[in-house]
């Protein structure tokens, strides 16, 4: 074992010699001294220049050394966070005007599709030329592309318009696109089967388009409820100031109205969302769907003696069955869409399958009481669980973005009875309204004399100290600090005799604050104001209340270390432990009385 030399500064004690308070403050002043040499500021302080090395070393923080592998994430993350914004810029320019966006993407895709299937028919390539090779590459990256576009479409503008008409589109550029790529030899094959061409390549984009349908629809409402939370989110951050200048100009555009022009009507969306038959026209209308998917597959079981499988379905059936799928997706989605938000989205659904099922009681075929028994096992509950859940709520949620779109629409075009609830609405937003409430003003007196020549940051902690004190008791009582500005607080009761208490027992508890919590030489003397009234709205909301001015001159006359209140508060006092003096002036036109006993008996 090799010996451990051990130097004599590693031994003996290291002393700071010299005035190190002086050095503290000189570092605290001067960060930037923290770079000089030790042995210059050693040299300046009369300081060990061991100490200073020692001090230097705690006070400088590290060097953060990166390993390889750091520096290669942090590369690839800001790669991705560049590839990530031009992607978004990308698709934010591409996605701006929707119209243009999905026509453009749509007649784009088709276009590739039967340009493809054109060239495979003019040179006799077999039909897989389409989606093998590079054509296959090229139709599915246009493919992607297209479908990545329109989802971002879809989700950023959240409007059920658009898929419905895309989806008559691409029904009409798949008929195009099939009737293209399906040469004699394979429509001979299909009707090698019984099958007519036509209508089987109809109805196979009819099945593409349905799906089309179901992917455009989904994230539209994706993007509803999206929009929805943000609008929920940015109603809810707006200040009470900006509250305000939308009311005044509601006001000012009422009062600008020709009362002589002619109402708009309500749209019909309104009037079967009001209707108070809401619930059972969608009942009878989901009956009405049950009764003809019973008209239609109980005479066909009727015959065949049993519904038919989807492996067994002939063109016509299958036709029939993906229409009455079909049916019932949209007339859910317009029933959801109708009742305005999710809760009642739900409820309408629900009814809706309900009116269907009761459909299935009809004795008809292989339809009637067993039938309709049958169709409460696990699964069938929870596949309509699934569509109420999910079609319910994203319905809703595009109910509302599309009312609030609707309402904004109105309100632009002056609409008085749109323009009236929205005044009604941001007047209870304010919270107007009579409200009686009890504002107690505590205040620090001669707090300047405390604070000169102290230590700030003894001040903070000393003020802060005094203001939880305030805060705990006050909430000990039922009261709620609206402010702490400055040295005082103002405090809210919901009754006068609960601030009354806590004024006291404040009182009683700073002895002992300042004993053991007050940092300062000087101790912390109090006044106390109290006052009642009716306000018009909330007070953390409306600060500038007439309740609490008078609270305040009071609290300024009210002697230190005292209590002092106003004849609204000594009447509803019913306390004979608190004893009162009036005084001989009032303030603010109210008679003022002094506590003669303001802290609490032991």
């Amino acid at each position: 074992m090799s010996d451990v030399v051990v130097t004599e500064s590693q031994t003996r004690p290291v002393s700071p010699g010299g005035d190190w308070s002086e050095f503290a403050e000189y570092v605290r002043a001067e960060p930037a001294c923290l770079g000089r040499p030790a042995e210059d500021l050693a040299e300046q302080f009369g300081l060990d220049e061991h100490f200073v090395r020692s001090f230097l070393a705690a006070m400088r923080a590290p060097v953060a050394q990166e390993s390889f592998l750091e520096v290669g994430a942090r590369a690839v993350k800001d790669t991705l966070r560049v590839v990530g914004r031009t992607v978004r810029v990308t698709f934010t320019g591409l996605t701006a005007r929707p119209w243009i966006c999905l026509i453009g993407t749509i007649a784009v895709s088709f276009a590739v599709y039967l340009v493809l299937a054109m060239f495979g028919a003019a040179w006799g390539l077999s039909t897989n030329f389409v989606v093998t090779g590079a054509a296959g590459a090229i139709v599915g990256a246009v493919t992607l592309l297209g479908v990545s576009t329109q989802a971002v479409c879809y989700y950023r503008h959240a409007q059920v318009r658009y898929a419905l008409a895309m989806t008559v589109l691409v029904f009409a550029g798949f008929c195009a696109l099939m009737f293209t790529i399906l040469n004699d030899a394979g429509r001979r094959t299909i009707e090698e089967s019984q099958a007519p061409a036509a209508p089987i390549m109809l109805l196979a984009a009819g099945i593409l388009s349905f799906f089309y349908f179901l992917f455009a629809v989904i994230t539209t409402l994706m993007g509803s409820y999206a929009k929805y939370r943000q609008d929920s989110r940015q109603e809810g951050e707006v200040t009470r100031q900006e509250l305000l200048d939308r009311l005044f100009e509601i006001d000012n555009r009422i009062s600008q109205v020709d009362q002589s022009k002619r109402l708009s009507k309500m749209r019909w969306v309104d009037r079967l969302r009001t209707a108070k038959t809401f619930y059972l026209n969608v009942l009878v209308i989901g009956f009405a769907i049950g009764m003809f998917e019973v008209a239609i597959f109980g005479t066909l079981t009727r015959f065949t003696g049993r519904l038919p499988e989807i492996g067994q379905m002939n063109w016509p059936v299958a036709f029939l069955s993906l229409t009455m799928i079909a049916v019932k997706v949209v007339t859910g989605l317009v029933a959801g869409f109708v009742a305005g938000r999710p809760g009642r989205s739900m409820s309408a659904l629900t009814a809706l399958l309900v009116g269907t099922w009761l459909a299935y009681w009809f004795p008809l075929g292989s339809f009637g009481p067993q039938f309709a028994l049958s169709q409460l096992n696990a699964l069938t509950l929870f596949q309509d669980l699934i569509f109420v859940t999910i079609f319910g709520s994203l319905t809703g949620y595009a109910a509302q973005v599309e009312d609030r779109s609707y309402r904004q629409n109105r309100l632009s075009a002056d609409d008085l009875p749109t323009l009236l609830a929205e005044q009604i609405q941001l007047q209870w937003r304010l919270g107007l309204g009579q409200q009686a409430t009890t504002v107690m003003v505590v205040d620090v007196a001669k707090s300047t004399m405390m604070k000169a020549n102290a230590d700030p940051l003894k001040i903070e902690w000393s003020f802060r100290e005094y203001q939880t004190l305030v805060d705990d008791i006050s909430r000990t009582h039922g009261g709620h600090v609206f402010s702490t500005a400055g040295d005082g607080a103002v405090v809210g009761f919901p009754r006068a005799e609960l601030a009354v208490l806590a004024a006291r027992e404040i009182l009683t508890g700073l002895p002992k604050f300042n004993m053991r919590r007050n940092r300062l030489d000087i101790p912390f003397r109090l006044r106390v104001g109290i006052h009642s009234g009716h306000t018009e709205s909330n007070l953390a909301d409306a600060p500038f209340n007439e309740v609490i001015d008078i609270a305040a001159h009071i609290e300024a006359a009210a002697p230190i270390g005292g209590i002092a209140l106003s004849s609204a508060v000594a009447e509803s006092l019913d306390d004979d432990c608190v004893e009162l003096a009036e005084m001989a002036r009032q303030i603010d036109g109210q008679q003022v009385f002094v506590v003669l006993n303001p802290m609490m008996e032991s």
